[in-house]
């Protein structure tokens, strides 16, 4: 007798859940000037090189 209310209890429940997909994600973009002797360059930097990065970050869930 339990085991069958225990398992209707839980059939009854995970039905009548009101849960929800999502879909979603992040897409950036990043560029960076960098000097060979610093850190970062300024504008007037002649000695200077670009690095660019490029992130996509899809998403998708299920909540309950």
């Amino acid at each position: 007798m339990k085991k069958i209310l225990i398992i209707l209890t839980c059939v009854f429940t995970i039905t009548t859940l009101n849960a929800k997909w999502f879909i979603g994600g992040e897409l950036s973009l990043d560029i960076n000037k960098i000097s060979e002797n610093k850190k970062y360059a300024y504008s007037g930097d002649s000695s200077t090189s670009t690095a660019i990065g490029f992130m996509i970050a899809p998403k998708t869930g299920y909540l309950f």
